[in-house]
């Protein structure tokens, strides 16, 4: 008697979609959809409440038309200026030095 382990057929078919993912794709579809036929009145909307001042609809406009600003985290230097230790090193006032 096999007590588990790799088997032929075993598992989900390759493809396979949990039924909540098919929801979420067919909400998916049907939202896109309305939106499209009624882009207009939702496009006027989001610019009244910008023009109004409000933050979260200028944010969203910008973050669609310009797109979202790149995030430089410097995961390296720990803020430490890089420099370019073969440039440093080949002049001439610099031999024996170690730091710039």
């Amino acid at each position: 008697m096999s007590r588990g382990g790799k088997r032929p057929g075993a598992g989900k078919p390759k493809g396979h979609k949990a039924s909540h993912t098919l929801a979420a794709q067919t909400f998916r579809k049907y939202l896109i959809r309305r939106v499209i036929k009624e882009k207009k009145p939702v496009i006027d909307a989001l610019l009244k409440a910008a023009k109004e001042k409000n933050v979260v609809a200028i944010k969203e406009i910008m973050d669609r038309v310009i797109g979202k600003p790149t995030d430089n985290v410097d995961i390296t230097t720990k803020g430490e200026k890089i420099y370019n230790w073969q440039d440093y090193a080949q002049k001439p006032e610099n031999k024996g030095k170690t730091k710039p």
